[in-house]
């Protein structure tokens, strides 16, 4: 649905575009802060509706930061244990060498691959392949009695590295899937106040001033330019084209009297 009136004045007021979500709040913030210098009766219907929805954007940025700090975090606590990991396993291997000479096979028991024609045994490349390695590491280890077990790793050492690798990578995973789960929140939100914030031009115009554009609109936030003149060197034999009538859609677009165009002129 579009709705379009005729504009008489010689202003046009610029939205932002919808993905600007800091100029949509800057204009969200400015125009509840003017409103509170108005009595509540002649406050528009959206003034609380922006208010509330900058309360939530609010949050939301701030689940952003919080999510990208764990992320950080938790990404170095992997990048550690990933490290710790190979050692470990380059230790695991010297421990199972040293212990069968003449069987490498023998370390297929404890998750490692072994290299038929060479007989030596593989060392795990990937951490998805550490961490197998780990825990069938830690399930061989628990089923041989504590005097049976290497002492380089010990089983304790295997434990807490490949828990730490795992909860690190959960966790930085986690505060990824977060992050763009509270962005998308807060870019649904701006969306809306944009809405909002063309709505409530609207009721301005219509309720105050009579459905001419006022440069007084900027007392809350909006941008409001002096429209370009026709260029004076048209002749009369050659006549600028009709342009359609001003006006104001209603289905979110920046069209006719509320463009979004930058070709005009500022107010002094």
């Amino acid at each position: 649905m579009t709705i379009a009136y005729h504009d008489q004045s010689d202003y046009k007021l610029r939205y932002p575009k919808s993905d600007n979500r800091g100029a949509i709040i800057t204009i969200a913030r400015k125009f509840v802060a003017y409103e509170q210098y108005r009595p509540r009766a002649q406050q528009t219907p959206y003034t609380s509706l922006m208010a509330e929805l900058l309360v939530e954007i609010d949050q939301s940025e701030q689940d952003i930061a919080d999510a990208k700090t764990r992320h950080a975090v938790a990404a170095e606590a992997v990048n550690r244990f990933d490290e710790q990991s190979k050692t470990l396993v380059s230790y695991m291997i010297k421990s199972i060498d040293a212990a069968y000479p003449a069987t490498p096979s023998k370390a297929t028991e404890w998750g490692f691959t072994v290299k038929q024609r060479t007989k030596n045994i593989m060392t795990p490349q990937s951490r998805d392949e550490r961490l197998l390695v780990m825990k069938s590491y830690i399930a061989k280890e628990h089923s041989r009695s504590e005097a049976e077990r290497f002492t380089s790793p010990t089983l304790a050492e295997v434990i807490d590295v490949w828990q730490g690798l795992l909860a690190s990578v959960n966790a930085r995973d986690e505060g990824q899937n977060d992050r763009e789960a509270a962005i998308a929140a807060c870019r649904a939100k701006a969306e809306l106040l944009l809405k909002h914030i063309q709505a409530a031009a609207v009721n301005l115009l219509s309720l105050r001033y009579n459905y001419l554009l006022s440069p007084a609109l900027q007392n809350w936030g909006y941008d409001v330019v002096r429209k370009r003149s026709e260029s004076t060197g048209a002749s009369a034999a050659n006549p600028p084209a009709e342009t359609p009538p001003t006006g104001s859609s209603a289905n979110g677009s920046s069209e006719g009297m509320l463009d979004s165009s930058r070709d005009d002129l500022p107010l002094d």
